[in-house]
C-alpha cells in the first residue's frame, strides 16, 4: 500500500490529468511513478494506492475554499478546536481569557460533488499508470473538536445526511474506477446498517 494523496492532500506524484493538475498540489517527497511502477512490476507486486478523500488541506484553499467545511461563526474554513490554552496576564498572573489550539486539520465537504469527482480522477490516474487497486481513507466528515457544532456544509443537498453523502461517493466511485476498490472505517461502522439515500451524480 502506498501514499499516493497523503493527509494534507498532496499528490505524489506527478499528474498528467487537466483535472487534478489544475486542483493538485505535489508533494516535495514525490515519486517517479513510471519508474517506481516499473520496478514494483518487475517482480509481480501488487500495489495499492492509499488516498485520503475528505481530511485535504490543499483542496480547502482552492478557489478562495468553496470545498472548505465552513464554519459560519467565523465565516471562514473550520478547523478543530483541541483544546484552549490559559491567557494570563504577565504582570498579575491572572488567566484574562483562553486561545485555541487548533487540529492539525483541513476538511471538505463531502457533500460536494466536485469534491468527489477530483477524488475520483486522481483513483483513474493511479489505475491508468499501473497501481492495481485504489484505498479510500478518510471517508468521513469531521469528528472531532470543541466546536464541532460550528460546522457548516454550503454543499449540502435537500433531503440528503451525512451518511447518503458517504455511500453516494462510494457509489459514484464505483461506477467509475473499473479497478478493486479498498475503504478504510472504522470497526463499528462494519456493523452497522440503514436504508440511506443515494444520489446518482455525472460530471458536466
Amino acid at each position: 500500500v502506498i501514499d499516493m494523496k497523503d493527509d494534507y492532500g498532496f499528490l505524489r506524484y506527478d499528474s498528467k490529468d487537466p483535472l487534478v493538475m489544475e486542483k493538485g498540489r505535489v508533494t516535495q517527497y514525490k515519486i517517479d511513478i513510471d519508474h517506481f511502477v516499473s520496478e514494483f512490476k518487475k517482480d509481480n507486486v501488487y500495489l495499492i494506492a492509499r488516498i485520503v478523500v475528505f481530511k485535504d488541506r490543499n483542496l480547502s484553499k482552492f478557489g478562495n475554499s468553496k470545498y472548505a467545511v465552513w464554519d459560519y461563526t467565523t465565516k471562514a474554513p473550520w478547523i478543530g478546536v483541541k483544546e484552549y490554552s490559559d491567557i494570563t496576564d504577565a504582570t498579575t498572573g491572572e488567566v484574562t481569557g483562553h486561545q485555541p489550539i487548533f487540529y492539525d486539520e483541513n476538511w471538505e465537504d463531502p457533500y460536494c460533488p466536485e469534491v468527489w469527482e477530483y477524488n475520483v480522477q486522481v483513483a483513474k490516474e493511479l489505475i491508468s499508470r499501473g497501481f492495481d487497486e485504489i484505498q479510500f481513507d478518510y471517508i468521513r466528515f469531521p469528528t472531532d473538536g470543541y466546536n464541532l457544532n460550528h460546522a457548516s456544509y454550503r454543499w449540502k443537498s435537500e433531503g440528503m445526511d451525512k451518511e447518503s453523502a458517504l455511500i453516494s461517493f462510494l457509489s459514484y466511485a464505483r461506477e467509475n474506477i473499473k479497478a478493486p476498490v479498498g475503504i478504510d472505517i472504522y470497526g463499528a461502522n462494519g456493523w452497522y446498517r440503514s436504508g440511506s439515500k443515494v444520489v446518482s451524480w455525472s460530471p458536466r
